[in-house]
């Protein structure tokens, strides 16, 4: 797996829409265990606190913003959403299930890189498959991964217990197969 350049850990929810978050940089990551990193994430985003609003959409105007103000334009860039995926818009305003996913607005994201994909992981079957076909984009891409096929990462069979980390072939193998995909383009109006 490639490491990254650049990285960004944020969070998704808030308490009301079009609330900005913080942006944690890589260097808040870098030259620590994967236990330390755990503490962090977990001191970052506790277990307790209730995010009452998903906001994708300033989520991903915040993420266009970085990626511009960065000046990562030339760079492939991978947007990892770890989330039901279950956008808080859409049914308040009368529209059916679709029209929530054609509510969301990838446009700040679309002319700032060749290569970009956003990665939704931890979804079900339904709400996958609206991110994929009913989310407005041009340039793109989205790989979604149900919750079910995410569980399997702790199987003792992909990751062996014991065994350090940069050993554990089976397990890179299968988040290269199954969340490190490079899906195809597909432009949806």
């Amino acid at each position: 797996m490639e490491v990254p350049n650049v990285l960004f850990v944020g969070s998704i929810g808030g308490v009301k829409q079009d609330e900005a978050k913080t942006l944690y940089p890589i260097e808040k990551f870098q030259d620590r265990s994967v236990e330390q990193i755990a503490a962090e994430l977990h001191e970052i985003f506790p277990a307790g606190r209730v995010n009452t609003f998903t906001d994708f959409n300033s989520f991903f105007g915040q993420v266009g913003d970085m990626i511009d103000q960065k000046k990562l334009l030339m760079k492939p860039i991978s947007i990892v959403l770890l989330t039901d995926g279950d956008p808080d818009i859409g049914d308040a305003h009368g529209g059916s299930a679709a029209d929530k996913f054609h509510r969301l607005s990838v446009t700040p994201l679309e002319g700032l890189s060749r290569n970009i994909t956003v990665r939704v992981l931890y979804t079900d079957a339904v709400i996958a498959k609206s991110w994929r076909d009913e989310m407005p984009r041009k340039r793109v891409k989205v790989w979604t991964q149900d919750a079910v096929v995410m569980a399997e990462w702790n199987d003792p069979r992909l990751m062996v217990p014991g065994k350090p980390f940069d050993q554990q072939t089976k397990f890179l193998s299968w988040v290269k197969d199954n969340v490190d995909f490079t899906p195809r383009l597909k432009r949806v109006d």
